[in-house]
């Protein structure tokens, strides 16, 4: 149990630290008044874009792993430090950890699709880089998520195999204590607050589970997130580019809900400017989007698997 706690309170911080970074360096530098855990589900999206990227190269092997671990907290402190902002990451991650290890200690009945789906393409991605045709070793390794990634990454010496299952347990958590922040700062939005109140039950009751979340939890996850960055009151254009990532994002778990797309789409076209399209969060996106599908024709043939048309 101390394990499972010390375990997910690193990996917390580590997450945390790796949304701040990305946020700072490609969405926007004002990040001290956001709800700690906005950069806790974007430390997925930017973790999940380094481990796709680095197996086109190197397989995500436990030495490479280490040093993804480690760097995050180096680059925080060397360049990014700020005592207050750390107080707070360091707070809310043992918040979170407690939450996670009750989680992860009640949950004793675990089948999930992993033995068939997604422990053996985590088993590929650590011991290779990307293996052009793998699908043809069998259609189950063209049936993965970005989540996949995200997971291999934590299969380090510090941890050893249990990394891979810390990730998935620490977004659910992170989803909670996002829609708990944000009702206490949206009693003045009632359709925000309503919609808010009606995800978070949800959330509790139908996805508790942690051997149930499998890729459609962190789709479904993310795209409740996004509608929820659509309703809240930002600049057009600070909307416009946190919600195109999350988009990207979410297609990248489950092309089903390709319609995350009309949301960005509808920003842009009635508030049209350069600035909304041409920018460093679509820039990044678009490359995020397009190692995904390049990863996908490398290993089913097809852009999007399973759709032979494409």
């Amino acid at each position: 149990m101390l394990e499972i706690f010390l375990f997910s309170l690193l990996t917390s911080v580590q997450i945390i630290i790796s949304g701040y970074l990305f946020h700072h360096l490609f969405i926007s530098k004002k990040s001290s008044d956001l709800n700690i855990f906005t950069l806790g589900l974007l430390g997925f999206v930017f973790i999940g874009f380094i481990g796709i990227f680095l197996n086109f190269f190197v397989s995500l092997n436990k030495f490479l792993n280490d040093i993804f671990f480690i760097l995050p907290f180096l680059l925080f402190c060397i360049f990014f430090f700020n005592n207050i902002v750390f107080k707070k990451i360091f707070f809310f991650s043992i918040l979170i950890s407690i939450f996670f290890t009750i989680t992860v200690a009640f949950d004793n009945h675990y089948i999930p699709d992993a033995g068939s789906y997604h422990l053996p393409f985590v088993s590929i991605l650590n011991e290779n880089k990307i293996i052009v045709g793998s699908n043809n070793l069998h259609y189950r390794f063209g049936h993965t998520s970005i989540m996949q990634y995200i997971s291999a990454l934590y299969n380090n010496h510090l941890f050893g195999d249990n990394g891979i299952s810390i990730p998935l347990g620490l977004l659910y958590c992170f989803f909670v204590g996002f829609l708990i922040i944000e009702i206490l700062n949206s009693k003045d939005n009632k359709v925000l607050y309503i919609f808010l109140f009606i995800i978070l039950s949800f959330t509790l009751f139908r996805m508790n589970r942690y051997s149930d979340l499998g890729n459609d939890g962190p789709a479904n996850i993310f795209f409740f997130y996004l509608i929820v960055e659509t309703l809240k009151n930002y600049s057009v254009n600070y909307k416009i580019r946190i919600t195109s990532i999350l988009a990207v994002f979410i297609f990248l778990n489950k092309i089903t809900l390709l319609l995350g797309f009309l949301i960005p789409i509808f920003l842009i076209f009635k508030n049209f400017n350069v600035k909304a399209i041409i920018n460093k969060t679509n820039i990044f996106s678009f490359i995020f989007l397009s190692l995904f599908i390049l990863k996908n024709f490398l290993v089913s043939g097809c852009l999007a698997f399973p759709l032979e048309q494409t």
